[in-house]
């Protein structure tokens, strides 16, 4: 997927789970700061954290690639 795409299954996936970004940059590990970038496709996902998202979410990590 494109950056736009990451970004976007990202933000989906979190609202969908009805978490805030807060929570959920919690559950990653990371600065809530960093997840926004995230979401906004200004930070690229990668491997490392795409299989952290896969976790949360309980979804193949490719979705979020």
């Amino acid at each position: 997927a494109s950056g736009g795409e990451s970004a976007h299954m990202v933000r989906v996936s979190r609202e969908m789970a009805e978490m805030t970004q807060v929570k959920l940059a919690d559950l990653l590990g990371m600065p809530q700061a960093n997840l926004s970038q995230i979401e906004t496709g200004k930070r690229p996902v990668g491997k490392g954290l795409a299989k952290k998202l896969a976790k949360v979410f309980k979804v193949d990590y490719r979705v979020f690639l």
